[in-house]
C-alpha cells in the first residue's frame, strides 16, 4: 500500500493538473499508473513539482502515457530544449502549435523537465483543443463540422521557424496534412478543434480565411488558455493532440533549458522527406 494517495488538483478551468503524493524516485506501481492515466485524460497536462527527476525517471514516467520515440535518432529517448546548447531549438518566438500537425502522424505526448532557468522567470502557453470544441458555439460548429484542416509546414520555404502558415504561398515541397473537423482523439475518441496558429494554412470552403480566424480567436481566448510559470525541477507532460503550447522570444533569457522526452510511432525524418535538392 502507498503511504501517501495520488492528488490531483486542477490548475485551470480548460485544462491542467498539479499532481501530488507520487515519489518519482521510485518506480511507480500499476495502481499510481493507473490514476495518472486516467488524470491525463481527463486534465491533458500533468505538472510534477518540487522533486529531484533524474533522466530515467522522467522517461519512465512518459512512457505510462504512449510509445517512447528516439526523437533525434541518437540512442536516447532524451533530449534537450535550449537557448544555450547548440541545436536545441531553444530560442525564437514559437506560436501556439501542435508538433508535427503538418504529418500524418503528429507527436502523440511531450515531457519537460525544466533544468535550467532565466532568473527573470520564463513560462509556457497552453491551449485546449478538447475544451474549445466543447465551447465552440453553434453557428462556428455549424460552419466547420465535416471540413478539413490543412496544415503545412511554412517554415520549409520561408527559413523561419515563427513562419505562419496562413501567411504564405505553400511551396511545392511543403510538408503538408490534412486533419477532420473534429478531429477524435486516437485513444479516448474526443473531439478536438485541431487548429493551430503556427501550422493551420486553409480550412476547405472557407476562400478568404474568415472562418480560420474567427476559430483560432476562439480556441486561444483567455478561458481557454493555461500560462505555466516555470521552476526549476518541474516536470510538465501534456497531450500533444488534446493540447497545443507556445513561448515568446527567450533569445536573451539565460540559460532556459529543458529536458525533453517525446511519445510518438515515427520520428521527423519518417515522416517529412529530405527536401530534393537541385
Amino acid at each position: 500500500m502507498r503511504e501517501t494517495a495520488v492528488q490531483v488538483t486542477p490548475l485551470h478551468d480548460a485544462l491542467g493538473a498539479r499532481v501530488e503524493g507520487i515519489d518519482l524516485t521510485r518506480p511507480l506501481d500499476d495502481a499510481a499508473g493507473a490514476e495518472l492515466a486516467a488524470a491525463f485524460d481527463r486534465h491533458h497536462l500533468l505538472v510534477f513539482r518540487g522533486q529531484e527527476v533524474s533522466e530515467q525517471a522522467q522517461i519512465d514516467l512518459s512512457a505510462r502515457f504512449g510509445p517512447l520515440i528516439d526523437e533525434m535518432n541518437n540512442g536516447s529517448f532524451a533530449g534537450f530544449i535550449s537557448n544555450v546548447l547548440a541545436d536545441a531549438a531553444g530560442s525564437g518566438e514559437l506560436p501556439f502549435h501542435s508538433d508535427l500537425s503538418f504529418t500524418t502522424s503528429p507527436v502523440i505526448g511531450i515531457s519537460l523537465c525544466a533544468q535550467e532557468l532565466p532568473a527573470t522567470g520564463t513560462s509556457t502557453w497552453f491551449a485546449s483543443s478538447a475544451h474549445a470544441w466543447r465551447t465552440l458555439p453553434a453557428d462556428l460548429r455549424r460552419a466547420v463540422e465535416g471540413h478539413a484542416a490543412l496544415h503545412t509546414l511554412s517554415a520549409i520555404s520561408t527559413g523561419s521557424s515563427a513562419s505562419k502558415s496562413r501567411e504564405h504561398p505553400i511551396g511545392e515541397h511543403d510538408p503538408s496534412a490534412t486533419h477532420p473537423i473534429p478531429m477524435l482523439h486516437p485513444r479516448t475518441g474526443e473531439p478536438l478543434l485541431y487548429l493551430t496558429d503556427l501550422h493551420a494554412a486553409s480550412i476547405e470552403g472557407d476562400a478568404d480565411g474568415s472562418l480560420l480566424e474567427a476559430l483560432l480567436a476562439h480556441l486561444y481566448a483567455p478561458a481557454n488558455v493555461y500560462e505555466h510559470r516555470w521552476e526549476l525541477g518541474d516536470l510538465v507532460v501534456w497531450d500533444n493532440l488534446a493540447l497545443q503550447h507556445r513561448r515568446n522570444d527567450v533569445t536573451g533569457l539565460t540559460p532556459r533549458t529543458f529536458r525533453r522526452v517525446s511519445l510518438n510511432h515515427y520520428r521527423f525524418f519518417e515522416l517529412v522527406p529530405l527536401m530534393p535538392t537541385e
